[in-house]
């Protein structure tokens, strides 16, 4: 079975969204869509309405709220802390019962050459 479409008025939307407006001014337009769902018109649903129900009716300019929208990317002078990158093997995790490896800058190669000719000397 497929999902139902909700029949949402949009004149009671628009109506809604100039009575929250003029009580608070919403940073984001995803607060706006949040005070929207926890209304008691989203309420009256048998299931509320999704935050992308709501903001599609925006998108398609049937319900013109004044909260602008949001600018595209993380905002200035912030940091992408989602997905830190190890900047060095300090930040990495040690297995226990086993040393940490030093990188020496010598290859494994070269390392068993000079240990063969300290051997031979």
């Amino acid at each position: 079975m497929g999902r139902t479409i909700l029949p949402i008025n949009v004149q009671e939307l628009q109506t809604l969204v100039d009575e929250l407006e003029s009580k608070t001014q919403f940073s984001t337009r995803t607060a706006l869509l949040e005070a929207i769902r926890t209304s008691s018109w989203a309420k009256k649903f048998p299931s509320p309405p999704s935050v992308s129900a709501i903001s599609s009716r925006f998108k398609s300019g049937e319900v013109a709220p004044r909260t602008p929208p949001g600018k595209p990317g993380r905002p200035k002078g912030r940091k992408n802390t989602k997905n830190p990158i190890a900047s060095s093997d300090k930040d990495l995790p040690v297995i226990p019962g086993e040393d940490k490896v030093v990188d020496s800058g010598v290859s494994e190669f070269e390392q068993d050459s000079s240990a063969r000719e300290e051997a031979n000397v």
